[in-house]
């Protein structure tokens, strides 16, 4: 599976959810998983679930 990454700015009063953009999904033709881990700045790791919404 190839792996990739993308910078995002997450506003403090929303830590629990990321919200990708249709038009990045489509301009860059993103196929996300439904599992991915997703790293922090400081290294951090985390384990998210991805939803359609």
């Amino acid at each position: 599976m190839e792996k990739g990454f993308f910078k995002v700015f997450i506003p403090e009063i929303s830590t629990k959810r990321l919200y990708i953009w249709t038009n990045v999904v489509k301009d860059y033709q993103l196929k996300l998983p439904s599992s991915m881990t997703i790293r922090d700045s400081a290294g951090r790791e985390f384990e998210a679930n991805f939803k359609i919404w």
